[in-house]
């Protein structure tokens, strides 16, 4: 049975191993896109892009346009449709709320089931944390700036982490910037409110963010960022921040929020695990912290752990 949103008809899906992918067409004044049912066994060769983002309202407001009928959609993901329009123009990419008939329950259900295969053979996964702004910008230009760093550090130390983190305080400042003799921790405070963006909250990107072996990028308004890029940054900084002898460097600095940092690195933890099994217990423990629409979503987002 075909169901109706709008003017746009989703056809039934054709096996159990289908799902959709869109096309975001270029040059448009508004947002298009062209649907198609592919089979996860045999993937169109240019592959995909998995977009994990947070939903925000549940109000779907703002119009695009679906194989040539009228589709609606939250307006965060509206906005990040813009942006994946002019850096990722080429791509074709999976996106629950629009390759997912949500209006049918059933197809819904077998496609939940599908979620972490569909993640796991994206060439790419976006992790869209919403539109940019001025602090943002400075937050992401001292991730990047902490990237390069860590990488220089790694060509001629190593990769050894523990050697890494237990830099110099000398070469630790070299990170910050002056302003008449007082150094500037805004870059600090700007990435301590990135993680707190609603998207690091969500139950779901444990499925969606730490499958381990494709390319997973941070966007952010407009600028693009390895996922290992922040989590070096946080994991540098929050060292750097319990080291005795930096703390009095960092007296003025608000450590991370506590929450923010478990659920950061619990999702890298989790990467690690190729096979994991928990427990039904261990599963609402261990996810405790995220947040979950409706709370089954615990355990629904992670039904291939158990």
């Amino acid at each position: 049975m075909t169901t109706k949103i709008g003017e746009f008809t989703y056809p039934p899906l054709r096996s159990a191993q289908s799902t959709r992918l869109i096309k975001i067409l270029p040059n448009k004044a508004s947002i298009e896109c062209h649907i198609i049912e592919i089979d996860l066994c045999n993937l169109p060769p240019s592959g995909y892009t998995a977009l994990s983002y947070c939903w925000g309202s549940v109000s779907k407001n703002e119009r695009i346009s679906l194989n040539n009928c009228p589709f609606w959609v939250t307006k965060n993901l509206h906005d990040a449709l813009q942006v994946l329009r002019e850096l990722h123009a080429t791509d074709s990419f999976w996106i629950d709320a629009i390759c997912i008939n949500q209006e049918d329950s059933e197809e819904q259900s077998a496609q939940v089931q599908k979620m972490k295969k569909i993640y796991e053979q994206a060439n790419r996964v976006v992790i869209w944390l919403g539109s940019g702004s001025p602090e943002t910008t400075v937050a992401i230009r001292f991730i990047e700036k902490i990237w390069c760093f860590w990488n220089s550090l790694a060509a001629t130390h190593g990769n050894d982490k523990t050697t890494l983190l237990d830099i110099s305080m000398k070469e630790a400042k070299t990170l910050f910037e002056s302003r008449q003799g007082v150094v500037d921790f805004t870059p600090i405070e700007g990435l301590a409110r990135l993680l707190r963006r609603p998207w690091f909250e969500r139950v779901w990107i444990v499925q969606e963010a730490t499958t381990p072996e494709n390319d997973k990028v941070v966007l952010c308004g407009d600028t693009t960022i390895p996922w290992d890029a922040l989590l070096i940054a946080t994991e540098l900084i929050t060292k750097f921040m319990w080291r005795p002898e930096l703390q009095g460097f960092f007296s003025n600095v608000q450590p991370f929020d506590d929450q923010s940092l478990r659920r950061l690195f619990n999702l890298e933890k989790q990467r690690q695990y190729k096979t994991p099994v928990f427990s039904l217990l261990q599963i609402l423990a261990k996810y405790r912290h995220f947040e979950a629409g409706d709370p089954r979503d615990k355990i629904y987002s992670r039904s291939d752990a158990t």
